[in-house]
């Protein structure tokens, strides 16, 4: 039986070379993320803000970008439009595991975290379904023919929605 270490992950995290590395440490440490003495280890290591900095680079990049989530290049190497959404939904599973412990909570929130979660993941999602823009990640209902909220942006929003819940409580 092959064991995983959050300190071995989290290197190999900072030293990817392609969308599979980097996604694949991120899914082990979503994983690894929940055992509170591996999060103890974890924010030693600076791993807050390891994570906190990448969907920070992810979301300007993304900011200035014509087609948003279509790709990336924000870290050296080429993202497909599919890595990067497990890219952003592995990085949001990963500081709402990582927030349940105060201290890595605290780095987040002074990283100004919050907010970023909320304008990119609640605000902008929100904005897109009351619109009911059709854009080109957006389905039409057969039977009301009104737009509907594709699942990829549905389920960022609840990852985000519970980050911020962690971060509001940990850090009063």
């Amino acid at each position: 039986m092959v064991k995983y270490y959050l300190a071995d992950q989290l290197g190999t995290f900072r030293s990817a070379a392609s969308e599979d590395d980097m996604n694949q440490s991120l899914a082990l440490m979503c994983v690894l993320l929940l055992a509170a003495d591996e999060r103890t280890e974890f924010g030693a290591s600076d791993g807050a803000t390891a994570l906190g900095d990448h969907l920070i680079r992810l979301c300007h990049e993304q900011a200035a970008e014509r087609y948003r989530w279509k790709g990336s290049k924000a870290f050296g190497f080429n993202v497909s439009e599919k890595g990067l959404h497990q890219l952003v939904r592995f990085l949001l599973v990963s500081i709402v595991h990582a927030s349940l412990e105060a201290s890595m909570a605290a780095q987040f929130c002074s990283a100004n975290l919050p907010q970023l979660l909320f304008d990119e993941f609640v605000v902008s999602t929100e904005n897109f379904i009351a619109a009911g823009d059709m854009g080109p990640n957006q389905d039409t209902d057969s039977v009301n023919a009104t737009p509907t909220t594709p699942l990829s942006e549905v389920s960022l929003r609840i990852l985000a929605l519970e980050g911020l819940r962690n971060l509001c409580y940990a850090v009063k």
